[in-house]
């Protein structure tokens, strides 16, 4: 076996890019890992440097025992975005439920955060895995597992324990017929634990994107023996972990009322995860609180320590208050007009018509005027720092409404058609959905096209769309939950874009991305895998019926006296173990 690099295995530069989305999840149901309003993930913005952030705390001792700083302290957080329980992996669908399981438990592999906030390539390094090692054919990982590592629930963190928490996760995958969304478990051969610090994991092939995945929240690790002391009806424990925790994170919910509130108090038992840094603070309260400027009152006034999701008008005013401070973090996602291509003027005439849309777009103006700033204009959805990602492919259609109006005449459209989009409550980022489509309204209305607005749901657009049904319009916002090209590619470009059409009009196109998408999912070579990539984002963005406009920015809002906000893939945005607060 050739030895996986135990803690600096070198990979592809990686920006920090974290996603915070309100409304954003499609429905179980819709056969993707995308994001609800539609996570996944868990899990990029500037092209060549990460954002500044604060320095991680320095490194404090890894044991239960150890005394946290500011002990006592507790962190209200403002939150725009909170649905029902779900946060117990794998039943991680929504970017809520992602934010929460990222303080909860732990995945065989992390990202180190103080690396990603210097600015230097994020690649997997060991979490309840201190090393691993890869068999020469690419198909049987085996790892170590950290020694000395307790679960919440003061169980011991084994290989068996670790075996079993992956058995279960295949399974509850399987019951809630979810396969399509997490494919890779099909290839799982074995998995086996030899003895109680050796775990091991045999594919039918390789899969490159495996150690990114592990350490994305729908595979983080749970005590399976107490998760299924409380199974109802054959649930696999599902129910139980929908508000209460089993993990090895940071912290342990406390309290979840759906709709209202959150209590995470710190765990007693947290082993300082792979960077050795214990909380600063013993609870953190977040609290349900939909509207901006009652976030804005709140931060103001003191009542929170930290509001998420602030929208552009309010940070202006945020941004001038001397008590607070506003930290922006690219997000990992993307903001993206929808569009069947099986619509009768789009299956007739793709590509030119498709095109004549792109280049009917306003891309500057949706940044500037609907996102005020907060963002910046990508039209891919392999984003920067990640492999496969091309400059010239993420800005390949400029605004130019008489390269649209001629492409529409071409295709015998002089005169433009109607078009219906949906719209409806929610938003991506600084990007309110219903402000973003009426301004796309007014593109399209510029070179003739009738674009008609109707209100529509999260659940209504995306269960149409899982159903075949959808035959309009829409926009959504799209994240990433494990930090790798194939997410676009086996997400996007092959689950969601079936679904909207694309192997229907354009099976050259669409089958191509998919034998592109499995050859990338086998090969080990960076280079030939970055080679894969950039072919499917170019097709993609010729002509996939996901028509990416915008990477937005995460604005983390806090008092003066709460500092040191660190981004990590999947933690949409920030991990709250690494907030400290003074007095």
């Amino acid at each position: 076996m050739r030895s996986r690099r135990r803690l600096d295995c070198v990979g592809i530069l990686f920006i920090v890019l974290v996603f915070l989305v309100a409304g954003c999840s499609s429905p179980a149901a819709a056969p993707t890992q995308a994001p609800a309003a539609a996570p996944t993930q868990a899990p990029a913005a500037p092209t060549t440097a990460a954002p500044a952030q604060p320095t991680a705390p320095a490194a404090q001792p890894t044991t239960a025992a150890a005394a946290p700083a500011g002990g006592g302290a507790t962190i209200t957080v403002g939150d725009v975005f909170f649905l029902a329980p779900g946060s117990g992996p794998p039943n991680v669908g929504s970017f809520f439920d992602h934010r929460v399981a990222s303080q909860l438990y732990d995945g065989l592999t992390a990202w180190d955060a103080a690396a990603i906030a210097r600015g230097e390539a994020a690649v997997p390094i060991g979490g309840l895995a201190e090393s691993w090692q890869t068999s020469d054919d690419g198909k049987t990982f085996t790892f170590t597992i950290r020694p000395n590592v307790k679960f919440s629930t003061g169980r011991p963190v084994t290989a068996d324990a670790v075996k079993k928490s992956f058995e279960r996760a295949v399974a509850a995958i399987k019951k809630a017929d979810a396969v399509a969304r997490y494919s890779w478990i099909t290839l799982i051969q074995s998995l086996e634990a030899p003895d109680q610090s050796t775990f091991r994991m045999t594919l039918s092939d390789p899969y490159a994107p495996l150690l990114a995945v592990l350490a994305s929240n729908e595979f983080k690790i749970v005590d399976v023996e107490e998760v299924m002391a409380h199974e109802q009806e054959g649930d696999l424990g599902v129910a139980w972990l929908n508000d209460h925790s089993a993990g090895t994170g940071p912290f342990m919910i406390q309290e979840f009322v759906a709709e209202q509130r959150l209590v995470m108090q710190k765990n007693p038992n947290y082993w300082g995860g792979p960077d050795g840094v214990q909380p600063t603070v013993d609870r953190i309260i977040v609290v349900h609180v939909p509207e901006a400027a009652t976030r804005q009152l709140m931060i103001g006034t003191g009542e929170l320590d930290v509001a998420l999701g602030m929208d552009p008008i309010s940070l202006k005013t945020l941004q001038t208050n001397p008590d607070v401070t506003v930290k922006m973090f690219p997000a990992a996602t993307t903001c993206n007009f929808l569009i069947d291509l099986r619509i009768d003027v789009l299956e007739k005439n793709h590509p030119k018509v498709y095109q004549a849309l792109r280049y009917a777009t306003d891309y500057e103006g949706l940044k500037n005027v609907v996102a005020g700033g907060l963002g910046e204009v990508q039209q891919s959805q392999f984003l920067p720092g990640m492999l496969g990602y091309d400059e010239k492919i993420s800005h390949y259609y400029t605004y130019d409404p008489e390269k649209a109006k001629q492409l529409l005449a071409e295709a015998g459209l002089a005169d433009g058609f109607p078009l219906k989009i949906a719209s409806r409550d929610g938003s991506c980022g600084a990007v309110t959905y219903g402000k973003a489509v009426e301004y796309w309204q007014q593109n399209l209305t510029a070179v003739g096209i009738k674009a008609e607005i109707y209100q529509s749901t999260s659940a209504a657009m995306w269960g149409a769309i899982g159903e075949g049904k959808f035959r309009d319009a829409g926009i959504s916002a799209l994240g990433v939950t494990y930090f790798d090209p194939d997410q676009p590619a086996s997400v996007r470009a092959v689950s969601e874009s079936q679904l909207l059409g694309w192997k229907d009009v354009d099976p050259t196109a669409a089958d191509r991305a998919q034998e592109l998408t499995e050859a990338g999912q086998r090969e080990t070579d960076p280079a030939k895998r970055a080679a894969m990539y950039t072919e499917i984002a170019k097709l993609m963005v010729e002509g996939a019926p996901e028509m990416t406009f915008l990477q937005p920015v995460d604005p983390v809002v806090m008092r003066k006296n709460v500092s040191n906000p660190m981004a990590v893939p999947g933690a949409f945005p920030i991990l709250f173990k690494y907030l400290q607060k003074q007095g």
